[in-house]
């Protein structure tokens, strides 16, 4: 997804005891996995879908703090949330 000039959306780790997050004008850029643990990445509120527009894991829309509650970061069912994620028949 491609952003308008000068706006970052913003990836975190899905693991709780990692706290890597970057900003990318475009998430199709982004990593799929987190280059520090391997993880996958969070690139949208499990909460309410938005995009992430900062790194401190705090969604500007819903106000859900992510980092907070890391075992929702990757909730099930929601493939669609992690970057680079598809679609796929439970």
């Amino acid at each position: 997804m491609e952003l308008r000039s000068g706006m970052l959306a913003f990836v975190i780790c899905s693991n709780e005891g990692c706290r890597y997050s970057e900003g990318f004008p475009d998430l199709r850029h982004a990593p799929v996995a987190c280059p520090q643990c391997a993880r996958p990445l969070v690139g949208a509120c499990p909460h309410c879908g938005m995009l992430l527009r900062n790194r401190w894991g705090l969604c500007t829309n819903c106000g859900a703090l992510l980092f907070a509650e890391p075992h929702s970061l990757v909730p099930s069912g929601t493939p669609h949330l992690l970057i680079g994620a598809q679609s796929e028949e439970r």
